[in-house]
Formats: C-alpha cells, structure tokens, sequence
C-alpha cells in the first residue's frame, strides 16, 4: 500500500503479509505436493495442456479429440492416460465410447490461472511454432512425440 509522506512517497509493508494470505492454503504434508507436482508435469506438456483445454470446454471422446487436433489416436490415447493418471480428466463410459471431462472445477481454475499468466503481456515464444510444426510432421508421418 502506498502511502502520502510530506517529502516523498513511501510504501507501507505493514499489510503486505496478509496480501495473499487468504489465497493460499496452509503447509500441506509432503503427499499432497506430490500430487501437486504430478499434476503440473502432467500439464508440462503442450499437446496435453491443449487437450485439457478442449475438454474444459465441454467433453470430448478419444475421436473427437483425433479429429479437431489432428493427432493419431494412439497419441491422444497416450496423453489422456497421462491426464487420467494425474486425476486432471477423467472418463465415464457411455455405451461403448469413453467421454472424457476435466477431474473438478479446481483442475479449471489452475489451469485458467496458469493460461492467463502464460499469455499477460508476454510474446509468445520462438520455439512455439516450431513446436506446432513437429506435431504437425508427426501427424503426417504417423510418428509418435516422445513425451517427459
């Protein structure tokens, strides 16, 4: 908080440790951020994160997700498990199709938060369209991204 001072400006730190002190949670015990950190090194990846964001949108099948992304099934069928893995998405089988839909509303708020942060007054990247250009020539060679 600033603060009038008859010579000059000062800041006032005396509030400054409440600031986010509602925002965030108190010390978890170490399980809980390894969870955490499975979570984000699930979200590490861009084809991944891409995925979660199509299916916070609404729900998506495995061919759904094959056809707007122009990957090959296998692929998307790879990053889902990895998603599931994390409890990011989960599926629900209708009939004999699995529908894939974001694990809760905090899964969509991380990643909402964490997408606005990454795009706020920052150039996107170099490396972001040579990162779409090998999806790309993987999808038309039939070859698989490795994944972290």
């Amino acid at each position: 908080m600033l603060v009038d001072h008859p010579d000059h400006v000062v800041r006032d730190h005396t509030h400054d440790h409440d600031e986010h002190a509602d925002s965030v949670a108190p010390f978890a015990n170490p399980y809980d951020y390894e969870i955490v950190t499975g979570m984000f090194r699930a979200l590490s990846n861009p084809v991944r994160a891409a995925i979660l964001h199509r299916i916070a949108h609404a729900p998506h099948t495995v061919t759904e997700l094959v056809e707007c992304m122009e990957l090959s099934q296998p692929m998307v069928s790879q990053h889902l498990k990895v998603l599931r893995d994390a409890t990011v998405v989960k599926a629900e089988r209708c009939g004999r199709t699995m529908v894939y839909t974001v694990a809760d509303e905090h899964v969509c708020r991380v990643f909402r938060l964490a997408l606005e942060h990454a795009v706020e007054d920052q150039p996107y990247p170099p490396q972001t369209e040579a990162v779409h250009q090998d999806l790309h020539y993987h999808h038309q060679h039939g070859k698989r991204v490795a994944t972290p």
